[in-house]
C-alpha cells in the first residue's frame, strides 16, 4: 500500500490517520466549492 508511506511519519494510530484523511477529503471538497461557486 503506498498509502503506508505517508503514514510512516506519523505514529501507527488508525484513529488519527483516519481523521486526517476526513481532514484532507473535506479541506479538499471545501477548496472545491469556494473555487467553483
Amino acid at each position: 500500500r503506498s498509502i503506508g508511506l505517508t503514514r510512516t511519519s506519523l505514529p501507527p494510530n488508525h484513529r488519527s490517520s483516519k481523521y486526517v484523511r476526513v481532514l484532507q477529503v473535506g479541506t479538499l471538497k471545501y477548496l472545491e466549492k469556494y473555487l467553483y461557486s
